[in-house]
């Protein structure tokens, strides 16, 4: 057989149609990963913003014991009380200040004070949170 410059042309024009065959493919293979990775991370995020944006409705709870650095609360999991929530504690109308919730029970939870000692019978509020 006889290599002539047309044989080279009908060669060469094979190659480079499989060639973009093969590379269009792969680029539409990274293109369909890149989109199901996008949708994925969407739906992480729209998981994510939906549990960081629960509505709490506003609750009261009182204080029902004290430890020498935390006391423990009468509103709890149950109630939308989540562990890093902040409760501002009052004695009749006096705001004492704000406590930090470190742990959560079906139906109270611990919390640590921020600057100030709490006594059993203080009222704590849990207000909305967005």
């Amino acid at each position: 057989m006889r290599f002539s410059s047309r044989n080279f042309l009908t060669v060469t024009l094979a190659v480079a149609f499989f060639c973009a065959g093969w590379i269009g493919r792969a680029k539409y293979d990274a293109h369909r990963r890149k989109l199901r990775y996008n949708q994925a991370l969407d739906r992480l995020n729209a998981d994510l913003t939906f549990s960081e944006s629960r509505h709490v409705p506003f609750r009261i709870g009182s204080v029902i014991s004290v430890d020498d650095h935390h006391f423990h609360c009468d509103i709890g999991f149950d109630d939308g009380v989540r562990v890093e929530d902040v409760l501002s504690v009052y004695r009749g109308d006096t705001w004492l200040g704000q406590a930090r919730v470190v742990e959560t029970e079906v139906d109270r939870s611990n919390c640590v004070p921020i600057g100030f000692k709490a006594i059993p019978g203080d009222l704590a509020k849990l207000w909305a949170v967005n």
